[in-house]
């Protein structure tokens, strides 16, 4: 099955949060919670969960820059646990 996206809901908001990247990622990318927060103060952003097959792996935030009017992806994020697997073959 294919990289999906899917809406974060109730039923999934809690495995977003507990995804992680490693350790001396940390600095590099907000955490999910912070980001889904930010989703209720800019109605442009939407957040998204990232799915292999049934299995979320990741959280992607993008949306409409407030400031410059421009779309961006602020945030991208891949958990620990699927960096570096070759998501085709992964299972």
């Amino acid at each position: 099955m294919p990289i999906k996206l899917r809406a974060i809901d109730q039923d999934n908001w809690k495995e977003c949060i507990g995804l992680q990247v490693n350790d001396n990622q940390k600095t590099f990318v907000a955490t999910n919670v912070f980001s889904l927060a930010e989703v209720s103060f800019y109605p442009t952003y939407t957040a998204l969960a990232i799915y292999k097959d049934d299995a979320m792996v990741g959280f992607l935030l993008y949306g409409k820059d407030p400031d410059d009017g421009k779309y961006w992806i602020p945030r991208l994020m891949i958990d620990k646990r699927y960096q570096g697997k070759d998501m085709v073959k992964l299972r």
